[in-house]
């Protein structure tokens, strides 16, 4: 029986005699050994002195008047083969090449100016107008396909861990030996788009194998960026240096392998590697350059180094409405290989983009920052009605894939472990009608030592958006219990609103900035400042609030509370009134907002997350203290901001800067005012970003306050092995700050930062990497040192130096 791909091609052969209206000859190009289509193969017309290239799965189609034609068919790293037009019928337009051992190491340039060079410049010099998500508007459809094949032999393995340029044409799925396709999904989704960032993609159709309730989809154009005119090329997550990027002449090495003619247009087929000596995120490949523009028309390329994920990345573009050169096809090969075995699995994933126009089908103000969501209004299709939107037909081992796999879904209802898996993402585990709180079950501090608890709501089938719950602790060390209650209400809505209504009996802690978040979320940030915090004071509140999207870019969360605090220390306060009290009350009313200047949202199993953004992120609050509510003990007006933001510098690493400032314009408890971010704790030698590693929890205190954390991370520039693979950081932060009225507070030792506190260190990252469930997946260990100078510095020399472990996860 012949290979579903060849039927495909028969079809082709047998629509070309029957149909001489349209002229046309199209044929497939194919590896001999492993009858993979090869990527954007070139064909030549002898005669003429003209070409064409063949797509991203070898398939090629040209006109019929070229009968008197001799043909060459190449692809760099095999062997050419020359065909007539009778030739290639015979062949029934199936052409098979041989590989040809071929490494561009090899290939010496000469003095002089590199033509491959000029070519890349040219391409770079107009990379802005040919990168269409700056330069036009454009709706798209896409028919997307992610299957995953398993186990892969260690043979198999080599082959997508090989760096020459002919393993990153021969590489195929379906024929190696050993393997078999394990899991498959397919959807087809529509995107519309306005310069430079207003863009949307709705998944309206969703298949994956074992479930009737489509709940995700895997699409290339969200694995790797969606062209190559920006500095970086994004693949799962890594940044690779483009070779079209400003000034890549310099770290790559540019080879003209040949020349296409196509009427009044050239296309130059170009390899390139990283050059000798040069230590970065690279890639290896071949790209095809066109005239018209100097666009790139093919690209085709694997990772240079051994380290993370062995991926491979293929693209093709075409002009479109004679206007804008815009991709069309867009597939990616990761390879995740066990950390057990020498065995791994490959996931492919290719996207189609069809009924491209430059005219998008919404308006510009329908397209919010909510960049990729599912249909509401997604229905299982049936298998005949997939046949109809499918780019290419399913292999039979694909079928038999699905056919498998949604019998085991059914046996075994898969749905259910989806409906919980959605649960797990926003913080929880459906039993039942109710969700167990997880963030609610264990927590660690100086203060309670240990503390268990649970949590409980009630469940959307209970309820619907209505969500009541309750949770209770114990903690060992201080011996209390802490517990709390909540209403909540979620209507569904893009804007994601909220109204919720809480109480607590809890603890809170000393001196810390506690911004509004996002419902459901497990870790907020600041959770190592609390384990190793030891003050803490019981607060019993009241509190409302409303949280909603609005103006595009803002969070905003409006509130209101009252609430009773206990200090739990013999620190003491001197009131308006010249009375000494440890405890307090207060009723508050303001404002939250989080904002980011055109982040864009993705939603994953009901959960809105961030996909990216490149500009700051700025959170702001401001509280107003009203004492003539509920007969409150102070008045006073608190603003609190935290800013950050990073910079990627092209071969240089990555420069991260945060900011906090605090701000209170009256005298009150040192609970309520602000605690410096220290860190700095003999039994546990941790580092954590954004905190004074040298200085000790709750050592400074103040009522205003900025606090500065910079970091460089050069990366990996020197070594590049799999277990030892350092990252060198510089580290620098800065903290000032004031306290009016000191000699109220009273019984408790507190310093002042107002003169500036100053520490900086050195960082050597993953100098020991454990391999985490697959290779490209690490757990690194490094160490810090970092030193405390300036006006606060301690008197004796070795007290002012902490030496900490980090921990990172890098791929």
């Amino acid at each position: 029986m012949l290979p579903t791909k060849n039927y495909f091609v028969l079809l082709f052969t047998f629509l070309s005699f029957t149909a001489h209206a349209q002229t046309n000859i199209t044929g497939q190009v194919t590896d001999t050994e492993t009858t993979e289509g090869i990527a954007f193969a070139t064909i030549l017309f002898q005669e003429s002195k003209t070409g064409i290239a063949a797509d991203i799965d070898g398939f090629f189609k040209f006109s019929a008047n070229f009968k008197s034609e001799q043909l060459r068919f190449s692809a760099i790293g095999y062997k050419s083969k020359y065909l007539s037009i009778e030739q290639l019928q015979v062949s029934n337009y199936l052409v098979t090449l041989k590989k040809n051992p071929y490494n561009i190491d090899e290939v010496e340039i000469l003095s002089g100016e590199n033509p491959a060079h000029r070519i890349v410049n040219k391409a770079i010099d107009n990379r802005k107008q040919n990168n269409p998500e700056l330069s036009s508007p454009f709706f798209y459809e896409s028919y997307n396909k992610m299957v995953f094949i398993s186990p892969m032999d260690s043979n198999s393995t080599s082959k997508l861990d090989s760096v020459t340029i002919r393993s990153i044409q021969k590489e195929s799925i379906d024929s190696f030996p050993n393997s078999k396709v394990s899991f498959i999904m397919e959807s087809v989704s529509e995107r519309n788009h306005y310069p430079p960032t207003k863009t949307q993609e709705v998944i309206k159709e969703s298949r994956v194998a074992g479930f009737k309730t489509p709940f995700i989809n895997i699409l290339a154009t969200q694995l790797q960026s969606f062209s190559l005119y920006q500095d970086y090329v994004i693949v799962y997550g890594i940044s690779y240096l483009s070779p079209i990027s400003k000034g890549s002449t310099s770290n790559y090495l540019f080879v003209l392998e040949d020349t296409l003619f196509q009427g009044t247009d050239t296309s130059f087929i170009i390899s390139f590697r990283p050059r000798k000596n040069k230590n970065f995120k690279a890639l290896a490949g071949v790209l095809s350059i066109n005239t018209d523009g100097f666009a790139v028309e093919n690209f085709i390329a694997k990772q240079h180094d051994s380290s993370g994920f062995p991926v491979k990345i293929q693209q093709r573009y075409e002009l479109v409405e004679n206007k804008q050169w815009f991709p069309t096809q867009l597939h990616l090969d990761i390879l995740f290989s066990s950390t057990k075995s020498k065995s791994g699995v490959i996931g492919r994933g290719k996207s189609y983009l069809r009924n491209i126009s430059l005219t998008p089908k919404v308006s510009e103000k329908e397209i919010g920052n909510l960049a990729l969501k599912m249909d509401e209004n997604i229905a299982p299709k049936s298998e005949e009605g997939w046949e109809k939107i499918r780019e290419i037909p399913l292999s039979v081992r694909e079928q038999i894939t699905y056919s498998f796999i949604d019998s085991i879904g059914e046996a075994e209802n898969l749905d259910r472990s989806i409906f919980i898996l959605k649960g797990l993402v926003k913080g929880y585990v459906p039993i039942g009608k109710f969700n167990l709180l997880l963030n609610k079950l264990l927590s660690f501090n100086q203060y309670e030592n240990v503390r268990l608890g649970a949590g409980v709501e009630t469940g959307e089938s209970l309820l619907g958006p209505i969500r009541i719950g309750a949770y209770g602790g114990y903690g060992f060390r201080d011996k209390a219990w802490k517990y709390g209650s909540h209403i909540r209400w979620i209507p569904t809505s893009d804007r994601q609103f909220e109204t919720k209504f809480t109480y607590s009996n809890d603890l809170i802690a000393v001196g810390k900035a506690n911004f509004f978040r996002p419902s459901g979320m497990l870790f907020s940030g600041g959770e190592f400042q609390n384990f190793i915090n030891d003050q803490f004071d019981n607060q019993e509140k009241w509190e409302s609030s409303i949280s909603f999207r609005a103006l595009r870019d803002f969070h905003f969360t409006l509130f209101g509370n009252h609430q009773k605090r206990n200090i739990n220390s013999n620190y003491t306060f001197i009131n308006s009134e010249n009375e000494a009290i440890n405890s307090f009350t207060n009723s508050e009313i303001g404002v939250n907002f989080r904002f980011s200047f055109n982040e864009k949202f993705g939603e994953f199993l009901g959960v809105t997350m961030p996909i990216e953004t490149k500009n700051p992120v700025i959170n702001f609050k401001f509280t107003k203290g009203v004492a003539t509510i509920l007969n409150a003990d102070f008045d006073y007006d608190k603003i609190d901001i935290s800013f950050s933001k990073k910079f990627i510098l092209r071969n240089l690493g990555t420069t991260s800067l945060h900011a906090d400032f605090g701000y209170v314009n009256n005298a009150l408890p040192l609970t309520a005012l602000y605690s410096l971010k220290g860190i700095f704790d003999e039994n546990v030698r941790v580092a954590s970003s954004n905190s004074f590693e040298t200085m000790a929890p709750n050592e400074f205190f103040a009522d205003q306050h900025i606090s500065l954390f910079f970091r460089h991370n050069f990366g990996s520039l020197l070594f590049n092995k799999p277990n030892f693979k350092p990252e060198l950081l510089l580290v620098s932060s800065f903290g000032i700050g004031s306290l009016r009225e000191r000699d109220r507070h009273q019984n408790f030792d507190l310093s002042v930062p107002e003169k500036g506190f100053l520490e900086s260190g050195i960082q050597l990252n993953n100098l020991y990497r454990i391999k985490y469930l697959y290779k490209g997946i690490y757990f690194g260990i490094g160490a810090g040192t970092y030193y405390r100078y300036g006006a606060y510095a301690n008197p004796e020399f070795k007290d002012n130096i902490a030496v900490k472990l980090t921990g990172t996860f890098t791929m």
